[in-house]
């Protein structure tokens, strides 16, 4: 029962480390002598289109292959012996883990992206 607690306190722990990481604001007013602006961005479009699409792959293969899995968990556990269905719980646990950190880290990245706009983070 320790063990667990402290598990989930360090998955906790290291996705608010994460999500601060990234999201680290900068101070600077010159670097170099040259003026940095926050309210515009150098960001090309064709990188801003390539992020967007390589996050909706990660999301529909993410999402087919979490499926997938549960589909296959599912079959195992109603065929399975009542001895084999406690192992079989026992492996749906992480699965489920694995799941919401999935769904909701490619999920997080659209609504930071859209809080940046409205703070006018990286508008140009």
């Amino acid at each position: 029962m320790k063990k667990v607690n402290i598990k989930a306190i360090v998955v906790v722990a290291l996705v608010i480390f994460t999500v601060f990481s990234v999201c680290a604001p900068v101070f600077a007013a010159k670097v170099g002598g040259t003026d940095i602006n926050p309210t515009t961005s150098n960001v090309d479009d064709s990188v801003k289109t390539a992020g967007n699409n390589i996050l909706g792959y990660v999301q529909v293969i993410g999402s087919f292959i979490a499926v997938g899995v549960l589909m296959f968990l599912g079959i195992k556990y109603m065929t399975s012996s009542p001895s084999e269905k406690g192992d079989i719980k026992k492996s749906m646990i992480p699965y489920i883990i694995g799941a919401v950190i999935l769904l909701t880290a490619v999920n997080i990245v659209p609504i930071i992206a859209k809080l940046g706009s409205i703070f006018g983070v990286g508008t140009k």
